[in-house]
């Protein structure tokens, strides 16, 4: 299975949802799609899109599915920890 992973905003949406759409048609194997929306427009319209486009809790693994995410928004200066 192959594991594909992009970020884009509201301005490159078209771009990420075309890239989704030329992989579903062209790739051979089973993949996941995953896309860091970096506004909350971005967000909001993959939320509403179909084809196919899932939550990140979704249980699906499927080829073609989609995970996305909308990173939390930070107080300048503060610090980011990871697990």
């Amino acid at each position: 299975m192959y594991h594909f992973c992009t970020y884009f905003d509201s301005n490159y949406l078209l771009r990420g949802i075309t890239l989704y759409r030329s992989l579903a048609k062209h790739c051979k194997k089973p993949f996941r799609f995953y896309a860091l929306c970096l506004d909350e427009d971005a967000f909001s319209a993959l939320t509403k899109l179909g084809e196919g486009i899932s939550s990140p809790s979704s249980k699906t693994s499927s080829s073609g599915i989609t995970s996305f995410w909308r990173p939390k928004r930070i107080a300048a200066g503060s610090s980011i920890i990871l697990p």
